[in-house]
């Protein structure tokens, strides 16, 4: 059986995302996991939170203990939180995004590997993600949907970025 190239770098890119082998940067657009090589950074740029419920939003490196950057209490608003840096680390790292909403007990994790739940749009080093708690108006359970609760620039810092 013969598989097209496009087919082929998916089914790679697919195995690599498995085997936690993800290139710098390039799986992102498909995968939601960031991979941030040695030394490098990424930056939480124009990060906002926006909704009704008790919202924070971060990042979780790896297996790790999720890392919160900032919370919005609740009330029907939208909060810009100042630009936080990620890295650099002495290592490789993969991590992901996620919007933690605290309407359900326990709060329910969207993270930006969801992709019923996040859009990811941009090019190499310059994402702008957009994390929901809803699927097209189909929410988890007791979550009213909202499209956007928590939007974010992801700006890569390292060599070749912009």
């Amino acid at each position: 059986m013969q598989f097209s190239a496009s087919h082929r770098l998916a089914v790679g890119c697919l195995a690599a995302a498995s085997l936690g082998a993800l290139p710098a940067v390039a799986g992102a657009t498909t995968t939601g996991t960031f991979r941030l090589p040695a030394g490098d950074s990424f930056i939480l740029n124009q990060p906002m939170l926006s909704g009704c419920d008790d919202l924070t939003y971060g990042y979780r490196i790896g297996a790790q203990p999720p890392v919160t950057v900032n919370e919005k209490p609740s009330g029907c608003t939208s909060e810009f939180f100042s630009d936080t840096t990620v890295g650099p680390f002495t290592h490789g790292v993969s991590f992901r995004l996620f919007l933690e909403d605290f309407y359900t007990v326990p709060p329910y994790v969207f993270y930006s590997t969801n992709l019923k739940h996040t859009t990811i749009s941009g090019t190499h080093g310059d994402w702008f993600i957009q994390t929901g708690d809803g699927d097209f108006g189909m929410a988890p359970p007791k979550v009213k949907y909202h499209n956007s609760n928590f939007t974010v620039k992801l700006e890569y810092t390292g060599p070749g970025a912009g």
